[in-house]
């Protein structure tokens, strides 16, 4: 009996870093690095499902007797000595100061080592007993060892196996975590033959390839010949992090490193396996910086590895860009579901507002992804409308700066991100001057039914229509409260909905209740607290204006000041009276003379907060032309190019309200 020179403590320590999954691959590990070429890990369960026995066994060299105390006595006791990693340059040896032998614990209450070694060409055979509460003792009498005709190789047999350690665990849990642990280590060096098998049927780790492609490369210079596999994995592979693997001509692993995309926080997990004759005497180490020719083979500065590192960094960048536009949907979808994107409007320009947002976070995503890493909710949230603050104002340029402060930016990414702001940059230009075609093709239609009389347009299925759609006419952050002729108790729940997303406490009390308006605006001044309100009164095109028009809008009028609910101090009403032309009557050029000493074109009547306003058609009309005529100037407009007459009104009408410049209910 030997006691193994690490404290309880210690062993306590490392084994806190482990779970079943962990522990069991360590002891595949130990086959591995022993140089078995097959691992098996075999197990056997009872009709209920419980686990009686696993075992681990392999091809290896088996553990000298002689080196006992070196395997199972490690000798160092700090958290970071006995921490088990893979090396950083070589697959060869993955365990580390033996520790990995005593994780058995994790799932068992004892472990027995059967194996067979080599010494001056005989084989010999020994065992070796570790339990549960006896963690820092092994037994292995010199009595047991013998001489035996069998291959090397190293059997570790698990007995009293935890009752939580089921067979559907180990089918559910421990295939797939074996899968991410090895299956980069398979393909390393499956054209030598290695193999994990389980209860005797090769590891099928295919679910965790997403991508994988084999070609020959050449180098027609020097006639070096590279063969290439490529794999794109669907998982992050444990601990391995992606890397270049260089194979000389023996299958045999020469040298391994990072590769330019590893760890970009993209989730693009791959591994390339490099095989040729040019790495048998190749110089991995102290190449960078020699000025030295190398007599026998090639070092990292020759023009060889150059091109082949040049060569496979641009194929990796290739394989990426559509990965990454792919998985652009994925975080688009988690950023909805998130709340994440500001709230925009139902319409076509802040439809256009979020598309150019989302955009914009696709291609900074596919130049840098690391900007999107490691956010919690409250962070995406702060970054992304921070983004569509920088859109809507005339800072894009600052995204560098920004962005700089947050992750360090390569001359390429720089380049690329530039190239993105000016591709935002014209969108918005683009989609402004659609918008403002649109708006010219929409008073047009507009136009239209006012004068062509053999359109025969109406109030109620046309004119009425159009304003719905394009409300812009009469204000450009307006929200359309309510349209289509509602009543005031469905105006007013409509209405403290919109502003404070409650139903009213109680219905409107006014004998003109069931009044009906054509359009409700409703704007709400985050920073002032304001609320501005429109109401507009559509006539028919036929129809002049007169006393008997403008008295029914001061019935709303009317029914708005008797309720407290729309009466606020912050709250303002203006409603607009709209017709072709006035009766010959004087009656509506008398209300605007009494209106006069306001000062206010087309004002009509005014008491506190409220105000009324008389237009014609034709003003709405000119007034649009006088505000978009320096756009129209400077765009140049074909304005017959822009607008194609319909045959009928509803023909016009529905023309219109689906063009860009439509602003549709929230």
């Amino acid at each position: 009996m030997a006691n193994i020179e690490i404290t309880g403590k210690g062993i306590q320590r490392v084994l806190s870093k482990f779970d079943y999954k962990q522990a069991i691959a360590e002891y595949i590990w130990n086959g591995f690095d022993a140089r078995a070429t097959t691992v098996r890990l075999d197990y056997e369960a009872n009709a209920l499902g419980f686990v009686a026995k696993i075992e681990v066994s392999d091809n290896g060299y088996g553990i000298d007797r002689a080196k006992l105390s070196e395997k199972f006595s490690p000798f160092f006791d700090s958290q970071k000595a006995i921490e088990i990693e893979s090396p950083k340059n070589t697959s060869a040896v993955h365990g580390k100061n033996g520790v990995g032998r005593l994780t058995f614990f994790k799932f068992a209450a004892e472990a027995t080592w059967r194996t067979v070694y080599g010494e001056k060409k005989k084989h010999y055979e020994y065992f070796i007993n570790i339990k549960f509460g006896s963690i820092n003792r092994y037994e292995s009498p010199d009595s047991g060892i013998r001489e035996v005709k069998k291959p090397t190789g190293t059997t570790v047999t698990f007995h009293n196996i935890l009752p939580d350690i089921i067979e559907a665990r180990l089918q559910d849990e421990l295939i797939p975590f074996l899968c991410l642990e090895f299956g980069w280590y398979l393909e390393l060096n499956k054209d030598s033959g290695h193999a994990l098998l389980i209860n005797g049927q090769p590891l099928d780790y295919s679910a965790i390839i997403g991508d994988t492609a084999h070609f020959m490369l050449n180098h027609d210079d020097t006639g070096n010949a590279f063969e290439v596999q490529y794999v794109r994995w669907n998982e992050k592979i444990n601990k391995e992090f992606s890397k270049y693997y260089y194979i000389g001509s023996d299958h045999t692993e020469r040298f391994k490193e990072f590769t330019s995309l590893n760890n970009k926080g993209d989730h693009f997990f791959h591994s390339v396996y490099i095989k040729s004759p040019y790495f048998d005497q190749f110089r991995f180490k102290g190449g960078i910086g020699e000025n030295q020719l190398t007599l026998i083979g090639g070092n990292r500065m020759d023009a060889v590895f150059r091109f082949l590192h040049k060569w496979l960094n641009n194929y990796l960048q290739d394989k990426r860009k559509p990965y990454l536009k792919q998985y652009t949907d994925v975080l688009i979808q988690q950023y909805e579901a998130d709340k994440v994107f500001p709230t925009f409007a139902a319409n076509s320009w802040d439809g256009m507002r979020k598309a150019e947002l989302e955009n914009l976070v696709r291609g900074l995503y596919e130049i840098q992804p690391k900007l999107f890493l490691n956010l919690n909710i409250e962070q995406k949230k702060t970054f992304v409308r921070l983004l569509n603050l920088l859109l809507d104002s005339e800072e894009r340029d600052r995204l560098f700066a920004i962005l700089e402060g947050v992750v360090e930016l390569s001359t390429e990414e720089r380049q690329q991100m530039s190239e993105l702001i000016k591709v935002t940059r014209l969108s918005r230009i683009n989609h402004t001057i659609r918008m403002i075609e649109d708006r010219y093709k929409t008073i047009d239609g507009l136009r239209d039914l006012l004068v062509r009389k053999e359109l025969k347009a109406n109030e109620r299925d046309h004119l009425q229509q159009l304003i719905e759609a394009h409300y812009w006419i009469f204000g450009e952050q307006y929200h359309l409260v309510t349209a289509a002729e509602p009543k005031f108790d469905e105006a007013l729940r409509r209405h403290i909905h919109l502003l404070r997303g409650e139903q009213p406490a109680k219905p409107v009390q006014h004998e003109d209740k069931y009044r009906e308006m054509d359009i409700f605006l409703c704007r709400q001044d985050v920073l002032t607290n304001e609320i501005r309100n429109i109401v507009v009164e559509l006539k028919h095109p036929a129809l002049k204006l007169g006393e008997q028009e403008l008295a029914q809008v001061k019935k709303y009028m009317n029914v708005i000041m008797n309720e407290a609910q729309f009466n606020g101090a912050n709250m303002t009403w203006t409603f607009y009276l709209v017709g072709t032309d006035f009766n010959s009557k004087g009656e509506i050029e008398a209300a605007l003379d009494n209106a006069r000493p306001h000062g206010e074109p087309s004002l009509a009547f005014r008491t506190g907060q409220y105000k009324i306003y008389v237009k014609k058609w034709s003003e709405l009309i000119n007034e649009f032309e006088m505000k978009h005529k320096f756009l129209n100037d400077k765009l140049q407009l074909e304005r017959k190019l822009l607008y194609q007459p319909a045959a009928t009104a509803t023909e016009t009408v529905q023309k219109v309200k689906r063009n860009t410049a439509a602003r549709q209910a929230d």
